[in-house]
């Protein structure tokens, strides 16, 4: 039954005794409540390589993190992981303060984001020699103090092709 003050609780059912004149009869009908959810953000995710300068002397890669709210309202203490992949080492990054990024967690924190608004975040990683294969980077969000409103977009990758990997340990015969 619907409580005295008219005060409703998300999660709860209620229901409601209806009584009607001259008879008649309201079997199956629904006269249930709907708790309207306000306007919420919407952090989007995107990851791009900007930089691979696989050089003799220089052996970077810089990925660049995109958060942008596509919300209606300000997302607040976002946390986004970003890891370089194996066996790429970190190097520098840079994302405007306040924002901060973590390397040994791999947080990457904004303490705010209005709507319509897109913060960057770029990682400088080391490519040590012998590196070879596909490397894929991957940014996910991880934690906001909102309810995120479109969680499809909330995990962006991007990848990068370095040399062929070729027979490693593999004896190739003398030519006779």
């Amino acid at each position: 039954t619907q409580p005295e003050s008219n005060t409703y609780i998300p999660g709860y059912s209620y229901a409601r005794t209806v009584y009607v004149v001259d008879g008649q009869v309201m079997e199956g009908n629904d006269f249930g409540v709907v708790l309207e959810v306000g306007a919420t953000p919407n952090i989007r995710l995107k990851k791009g390589l900007i930089d691979s300068s696989l050089s003799i002397i220089d052996r970077n890669i810089t990925w660049q993190i995109e958060a942008t709210n596509n919300g209606d309202v300000p997302a607040s203490n976002v946390n986004i992981l970003d890891l370089p992949p194996t066996p790429l080492v970190y190097y520098s990054h840079v994302t405007p303060p306040p924002n901060t990024y973590t390397p040994n967690t791999g947080i990457w924190h904004i303490p705010s984001i209005q709507p319509g608004q897109t913060i960057l975040l770029q990682i400088t990683m080391k490519v040590p020699a012998g590196t070879c294969g596909t490397k894929t980077n991957v940014a996910s969000l991880v934690s906001l103090n909102e309810i995120d409103s479109d969680p499809t977009d909330n995990i962006s990758s991007a990848s990068i092709r370095l040399r062929a990997c070729t027979g490693v340990g593999t004896v190739i015969p003398t030519v006779k």
